[in-house]
């Protein structure tokens, strides 16, 4: 009963689809009458307007006269700039389908309608199964004459009706693509390397029909094809050479279809599935493992980045085209993602022994495709930018990967050298990016306020431990070398001329009277103070010391005496600076540099303080306090002349 039922059900099935295709037969005809009356109402609508030869003329009377008068022709340039329309957003999908009955008949119940029928033809294939009706090699060969009457027919409908053949074409596709599948994870009809030769032929053959008829959902069927096609055709076995070779062929095609096609869905659905099934294999099968093919892991990796940057930037080059955001995405993270993985299959071929070396190639890479977009005249900016600082922030990690692997770190002195070297080249690299970095940077993003907070942070949290280390090391070791603690000035140098730097900048690019302006003087001089008061701390150390002495209590005794005098001083300059210049926020950073200065002596010194240095203290604060006072009282009318910030 069972077999007369599902044989029954087949000839209903046969019967529907005769209906279906007369259906459609009388519907290319409707259709064919439809175009035909558009075609004669559109030249209707743009047939010329018969008028007699001339204008009328015009006659007006003055006196005795009759004077002929030309009818003035209306402007049709400015009729037709009035007819133009503002471009519009894009409509939604509500506006674009105001007819939800017509996209519900036309475009959904056919997705819908292929969809059922592929699990109609599987289901009743799977039965004749089960039932040993057919045998593999018929059961095979129902799935391919299946796919090809879909391709077939899909073929016959394209240009009456482009998206239904387009969704016929995606469930031929499927159908073959399964088939392959079944008969070899299945029936083993096929060995693994047929099944994978017929995959790619399939996805050959949808590229080219893609290409053919023009349709952009063909290739993205194609593509999700060609991706799935190793992973149907697999054995389970870690043959990446195979995988990444196939990967690499459907990527270099899908680079060539770029080249004619700005389909930048191609593009995007490509990098993912790449970068999924590389990072998938890295994860899986290398990482942890001391055999795994590292080098030949990198080497598909540079194939892969080479390949999406020309990908990405082959068809808006040859079509003079801006980047769009999904572009320069795709160009950003492809260099991370590389660069990443090129440093940790390098490092483990050999540790620290090739990254420099690999990130200056990626620099001087980024370098010159960046030079070559420089030199001509209509280049896209944001392109141009992005390559620039990819090169130079490559450049910056060659030079640190240098310094860090190829300085020596046996001792603990030359433990000291070597950090405060680094530091040393930070300092020097975020000058350049001052020197260099587009003035037009700075109004989007606050980077050069990030480079300064980065850099006086570094040195605070991790050079001045290192330089105090070094200091304690010389005074209370026999044995301690000086130089660690010397060579602390080179970066104590560059982090002042970044200040500097920032500070001439700011003055000739936004001017002194500014809200950021004054953002700045007041970093500026807390770090001025930080770091003369540190230095003090040193030198005072240096020369004060003696062999067994408490270093700690006499930095602390010093700290009371030296500190407010040395504040004091510096609030004195900060006024004076503030006066001349008529800068109130200047003079704002003096006086409450001078009232922290005489909480700190009261609240803190006062107690624990010698004779000598309380009476020192006192007296150079008062007089400092008079002194300011004065020039106050001499030079008010010129501060109350200060013009106000700019905005």
């Amino acid at each position: 009963m069972e077999a007369i039922y599902f044989f029954s059900l087949l000839v209903v099935l046969l019967i529907v689809g005769l209906l279906v295709w007369l259906l459609l037969i009388k519907m290319r005809e409707i259709s064919s009458e439809l175009r035909q009356l558009r075609q004669d109402i559109t030249k209707i609508r743009h047939s010329p307007v018969i008028t007699s030869q001339s204008d009328p003329a015009v006659f007006i009377t003055q006196d005795e006269f009759a004077l002929p008068v030309q009818a003035a022709a209306p402007n049709r340039s400015l009729l037709s700039s009035e007819v133009k329309k503002q471009p519009s957003k894009r409509p939604g999908f509500f506006e674009r389908n105001p007819d939800l009955e017509k996209f519900i008949g036309e475009n959904l119940i056919n997705k819908l309608g292929i969809a059922v029928l592929v699990l109609g033809i599987g289901y009743f294939v799977k039965f004749a199964i089960d039932q040993n009706w057919i045998n593999a090699w018929g059961r095979v060969l129902i799935g391919f004459s299946c796919g090809a009457a879909l391709l077939g027919l899909a073929h016959h409908l394209r240009k009456q009706y482009a998206a239904f053949s387009s969704v016929l074409v995606g469930g031929g596709l499927a159908v073959l693509y399964f088939t392959i599948a079944l008969a070899f994870h299945e029936y083993q009809l096929f060995s693994q390397a047929i099944a994978f030769i017929l995959m790619v032929a399939v996805t050959g053959f949808s590229v080219f029909m893609s290409i053919t008829y023009d349709r952009q959902e063909l290739a993205v069927l194609a593509l999700l094809g060609g991706f799935a096609s190793p992973l149907l055709a697999s054995s389970g076995g870690n043959n990446y050479l195979v995988l990444f070779i196939y990967i690499l062929i459907l990527n270099i095609g899908m680079l060539i279809l770029a080249y004619f096609k700005k389909w930048p869905v191609i593009t995007f659905i490509s990098y993912v599935a790449t970068i999924i099934l590389f990072a998938g294999w890295l994860v899986a099968k290398a990482m942890g493992e001391p055999q795994a093919p590292y080098l030949g892991g990198f080497i598909f990796a540079m194939l892969f980045y080479l390949v999406f940057f020309a990908m990405t930037v082959v068809y808006n080059l040859k079509q003079q085209q801006p980047f769009n955001f999904l572009e320069i995405s795709i160009l950003l993270s492809n260099t991370i993602f590389f660069y990443l993985c090129g440093l940790y299959l390098l490092n483990q071929l050999a540790v620290g022994t090739y990254l420099g070396l690999f990130s200056g190639v990626m620099a001087f890479v980024n370098g010159l495709v960046f030079w070559q977009l420089k030199q001509q005249l209509n280049d896209d900016p944001k392109l141009r930018l992005l390559l620039g600082g990819l090169g130079g922030m490559l450049l910056y990690l060659a030079i640190l990967f240098e310094l860090t692997y190829k300085l020596s770190s046996t001792t603990i002195e030359m433990r000291a050298i070597k950090y405060l070297i680094i530091a040393s080249y930070h300092y020097l690299f975020a000058i350049l990016i001052f020197r260099f970095l587009p003035a037009g940077t700075a109004t989007r993003w606050p980077l050069r306020e990030i480079l300064l907070g980065l850099s006086f942070g570094s040195y605070i949290l991790l050079v001045q431990p290192i330089v105090e280390d070094a200091r304690n090391a010389y005074l209370l070791q026999p044995s301690g070398s000086i130089l660690p603690f010397v060579l602390h000035y080179l970066a104590l140098f560059l982090l002042l001329a970044l200040l500097y730097y920032a500070f001439t900048y700011y003055r000739q690019a936004i001017g002194l009277r500014t809200k950021r302006m004054n953002n700045f003087l007041w970093f500026g001089c807390s770090a001025l103070v930080y770091l003369v008061s540190i230095e003090a701390d040193h030198v005072l150390a240096l020369i004060q010391y003696k062999s067994g002495q408490n270093l700690k209590n006499l930095l602390q005794q010093q700290h009371k005496i030296y500190f407010p005098i040395l504040w004091g001083l510096a609030s004195f300059g900060f006024m004076l600076l503030g006066m001349r210049y008529k800068l109130k926020t200047l003079r704002l950073v003096s006086l409450s540099l001078f009232f922290i200065t005489l909480l700190k002596l009261f609240l803190f010194d006062i107690q624990n303080i010698s004779a000598g240095g309380r009476i020192a203290a006192f007296i150079s604060l008062g007089v400092l306090l008079l002194i300011v006072s004065f020039l106050y009282q001499k030079l008010k009318i010129l501060l109350l002349d200060d013009t106000p910030p700019e905005k």
